[in-house]
């Protein structure tokens, strides 16, 4: 049966459990509910029931509660679909995205955008999406999604360009339809469509008379395809209006809920330009591909004060993390996933561990490393040993 229980924000949360108590998802202990898309049964109010995202114990060392995302970031479904090639590199994607998640099992799978080439589709985009929500599925891991530049781009043919047939709105709810899928529609009034905050959870004590909350994700639509390129002051003033509270705590372990962030293209290039002494990881592309405006969107992440990384894509040989100045802040891109888009690197994964003391519930901080669709690590990333102002 299902209990309801509000965040915060007064956001309504359902809690699948079974009759004695336990999660009837054994196996992901960050989800209560299986992956049956076909079985996406919904509340009396019409609500679909999702997943609740919740830390575990960590499996090498009990005094630690983790949570892993793993972030998936442009594979380009959809490319040459007419041609031998095109469905090749979408076969070859799916291989990647289950080398990657079957060597990691993540908590949660992050899509942070150009999940299709719409460039090259004509009316079936939400096929693309479909089968990306299935392949999931199989996978039994929940995910969530923010849209890229090319997701609903203008459809070109020989030579000619035409509207997307397919909308962001469209795609949207194709996921929206899988009951794993915790992708979520934004505010009408916040420019983009997928600006949107998800909760994870401390596993319930019996100190906790309600659930307690243990990170927030947030979610920025950063345009592209179908609407500006850009990130504005409806998206800043939405995140500043909805965001857990800072209390500039002056203890080494403050009891703030730390909060990630998601979106598919970078703010600027003087931001997530490559920093020898201040990143770590691969910089092969040709420099930064930044958007047309950012409406200081690191800097307001930077001031929150309790913002531990923003994550991005879109520059495919960019695969780096970047300590922000002098604060708690970094900037990361994730790793080329699949086989469409530009460039031959290797595909896989960039994965983010966040840290809890097991004991004192107090948020430690978080990691981060690629996960190579041959099974290797590379790129790691560990701002726990860096020395970080907290403002």
């Amino acid at each position: 049966m299902g209990t309801c229980f509000s965040d915060f924000q007064g956001r309504l949360t359902i809690r699948f459990a079974s009759s004695n108590g336990s999660n009837e998802n054994a196996d992901h202990p960050a989800t209560t509910l299986s992956s049956n898309a076909e079985d996406s049964s919904t509340s009396q109010d019409n609500v679909i029931a999702s997943p609740r995202l919740q830390y575990r114990s960590d499996p090498t060392n009990a005094t630690l509660l983790t949570f892993h995302i793993l972030q998936v970031t442009d594979i380009h479904l959809g490319e040459a679909p007419d041609t031998d090639w095109g469905p090749e590199q979408d076969r070859k994607t799916w291989s990647v995205l289950d080398a990657v998640i079957n060597a990691e099992n993540p908590d949660l799978i992050v899509l942070s955008g150009d999940q299709l080439t719409a460039n090259n589709v004509d009316a079936n985009a939400t096929v693309y999406y479909q089968a990306l929500a299935d392949h999931l599925n199989r996978h039994n891991v929940p995910w969530a999604m923010t849209f890229g530049n090319h997701d609903d781009s203008d459809l070109e043919r020989d030579g000619t360009t035409y509207p997307a047939k397919t909308s962001r709105e469209e795609l949207l709810r194709t996921h929206q339809q899988y009951r794993l899928s915790l992708s979520q529609r934004g505010p009408i009034n916040v420019t983009g469509v997928s600006n949107y905050w998800l909760d994870v959870y401390l596993p319930d004590n019996d100190h906790d008379e309600e659930s307690v909350l243990g990170a927030k994700i947030v979610f920025f639509d950063s345009g592209g395809g179908s609407i500006e390129t850009q990130v504005d002051q409806s998206q800043i003033q939405w995140f500043s209006e909805t965001k857990p509270p800072h209390h500039h705590s002056q203890d080494s372990s403050p009891t703030d809920v730390p909060v990630v962030a998601f979106q598919h293209i970078p703010s600027t290039i003087e931001q997530f330009r490559y920093r020898d002494g201040q990143c770590s990881g691969l910089s092969e592309d040709d420099g930064v591909a930044p958007l047309t405006y950012d409406a200081g969107i690191v800097e307001v992440l930077r001031d929150a004060g309790n913002v531990q990384f923003l994550a991005v894509g879109h520059d495919h040989g960019n695969g780096y993390c970047c300590h922000h100045g002098n604060s708690t802040l970094h900037l990361c891109y994730g790793r080329h996933s699949g086989y469409g888009g530009y460039g031959g690197w290797d595909k896989g994964a960039r994965v983010y561990r966040l840290l809890v003391d097991a004991t004192s519930r107090q948020f430690l901080g978080w990691s981060s490393h690629v996960r190579l669709e041959s099974g290797e690590i590379v790129d790691e990333y560990d701002p726990m040993q860096m020395s970080v102002k907290r403002i």
